[in-house]
């Protein structure tokens, strides 16, 4: 069999003179890209360092969980995960301490220091007891309001004598007289429907401590329903709004401080209900159905305080 002749290649020498230096430059590349991946994953490094530098707070848990979300792409700490969209941590790692002691290797990669390692230890914990509240928010928000159950009752009948001192219903349990304070019918617990207990704790919260604030807002609906908004429909809706925001990590700040109890999450409610109505008041909507427009404006705000660094509302 005939064998086919191969072309010959050019001794280098014979090479196009442009060939030599485009190698360099290509190598010159790879050099100066690999130096500055190197140069970005030592200052992600060090700013995680700092943060997780000096005493433990619930400014550093928040702060080391805005890092990750905000480096989640390009780093990978095992036994952490950031949700998409969110910038909560969730803590996958079967101990606390493993993910921990990745976290300080991911801040400290040639050894982490002891009081680096106690830090992310710290905000393990914390961030773990975070998810640990949001399934019970959301375990409450699932339970619906029931009537045969007296405490779920008795929580409504303290509702309405917090917020209508010394007036009785007319008609009793089934009432038009519930929309005096903001319910939407004659039997409270259809309102509930989206919210279940959560709704009902929350506006019982707010109703037990911070009854005079209710109570004007009360007088302010029955003065002009027309353009004031119904009280215990809105804080029903903050309760949707509080676990929307705590889902996204928005209220990661506030909930660390009040160590992620669920006492902490009613006062985050009662201060951001407080929130809205004085949004509500600058904005001087026309009508109860600019209602919308004027929670847009207000979860955005809490976001871009977020988005800050600092508390929408600080407990």
């Amino acid at each position: 069999r005939r064998q086919r002749s191969r072309p010959a290649m050019a001794p280098a020498s014979d090479w196009p003179e442009s060939l030599g230096p485009s190698l360099a430059a290509v190598a010159t590349i790879a050099v100066v890209g690999g130096a500055l991946a190197l140069s970005r994953r030592a200052a992600r490094a060090a700013e995680l360092r700092r943060l997780l530098t000096g005493a433990h707070s619930h400014v550093m848990t928040a702060a080391a969980a805005r890092w990750l979300a905000a480096h989640s792409r390009s780093v990978t700490v095992p036994g952490l995960r950031v949700p998409a969209g969110t910038s909560r941590v969730v803590v996958e790692a079967s101990s606390d301490s493993q993910a921990a002691s990745a976290l300080a290797r991911a801040a400290c990669p040639r050894g982490a220091d002891p009081s680096v390692l106690a830090n992310a230890l710290a905000c393990v914990r914390a961030w773990r007891a975070y998810e640990n509240l949001l399934q019970a928010l959301d375990a409450l928000a699932g339970a619906p309001f029931d009537s045969g159950d007296a405490a779920h009752e008795a929580a409504l009948e303290g509702i309405w004598r917090a917020l209508c001192p010394g007036k009785e219903r007319q008609g009793g349990r089934i009432s038009r007289d519930w929309e005096d304070i903001g319910f939407q019918g004659t039997d409270p617990a259809t309102d509930f429907r989206g919210m279940g207990a959560l709704g009902l704790r929350h506006l019982a919260d707010v109703a037990r401590r911070r009854g005079a604030f209710a109570r004007g807002e009360v007088a302010a609906y029955a003065a002009d329903a027309h353009r004031h908004f119904p009280l215990a429909i809105t804080s029903i809706n903050c309760s949707g709004w509080l676990r929307d925001l705590a889902q996204e990590g928005t209220l990661a700040p506030e909930l660390f401080q009040g160590g992620c109890a669920m006492e902490a999450a009613d006062e985050v409610h009662g201060r951001m209900l407080e929130a809205f109505a004085r949004l509500w008041r600058e904005k001087r909507p026309k009508t109860v159905m600019d209602f919308g427009e004027v929670q847009g404006a207000f979860m955005e705000a809490a976001r871009a305080a977020a988005r800050r660094g600092e508390p929408a509302f600080p407990i």
